[in-house]
């Protein structure tokens, strides 16, 4: 085994590439995603502004280049970007405040600059979103788990998962099916075009935390609070 021992930095830096070139720094980054590429970078930062007519501080996406740190992009956003993620062609980026920001989810067409859909979940806290398939977008709340439309604007499917607080969430690669880890300590499969429950797994190991799927589908792994994980075989 080898340690490797970074040097130290400021800001950003590239320790792979002797090409890669440095994008704009900024004063505080709150989230990062990239696109299915891996071309372009979207980050969430603080953005501070002396002109009187604006606020001391707002908050703003940039999407950069991965290789050549120029900016392609850049919106000014009403609140932190902490999760993103792009959709399949990198047309659109949907955009929520985490663990603790605003739990609203903005989808903005990239293209025009624009906030195309909004979605108000219930709960107070939106983990994670997910762009699956036809413009349909994944939203795991603790307390509101459904897909979204960012065309009709409306719930297209929605998971009977309320009121068992939703600690982390994690769709197969083809998105089929959707795995919830829930307060109560009990793991949820269900089918997003349905909202069905497939099956429910219940270890009792208290509150799961951790969730995620072996590459092949055919692997589980969960964790939480007790400090024990678990690995179980997924049904065919």
């Amino acid at each position: 085994m080898t340690w490797v021992t970074f040097p130290p930095t400021d800001g950003w830096q590239s320790f792979g590439s002797a090409t890669r070139e440095v994008p704009p720094s900024y004063p505080q980054v709150h989230g990062l995603a990239f696109d299915g590429t891996g071309r372009r970078l979207a980050i969430g930062h603080m953005r501070r502004q002396r002109e009187w007519k604006r606020p001391a501080q707002w908050y703003a996406i940039s999407i950069v280049d991965a290789d050549h740190g120029q900016r392609l992009v850049y919106l000014e956003v009403a609140e932190e970007a902490r999760v993103m993620a792009f959709n399949p062609e990198g047309s659109m980026l949907a955009v929520t405040g985490g663990r603790d920001g605003n739990s609203a989810v903005h989808i903005y067409a990239l293209a025009c600059r624009q906030c195309v859909g909004r979605f108000e979940p219930s709960g107070s806290t939106t983990r994670a979103v997910l762009c699956l398939s036809d413009d349909r977008w994944l939203i795991v709340n603790n307390r509101c788990v459904a897909i979204f439309s960012a065309k009709t604007q409306k719930i297209n499917v929605a998971f009977a998962a309320a009121g068992r607080s939703v600690n982390a969430a994690i769709t197969t690669a083809n998105g089929q099916l959707l795995f919830t880890a829930h307060q109560d300590g009990t793991i949820r499969a269900w089918n997003t075009h349905t909202g069905v429950l497939f099956t429910c797994y219940d270890f009792r190991l208290g509150p799961f935390t951790a969730l995620a799927l072996s590459p092949d589908g055919s692997l589980g792994a969960a964790g939480g609070g007790s400090g024990r994980s678990i690995l179980w075989d997924l049904e065919p």
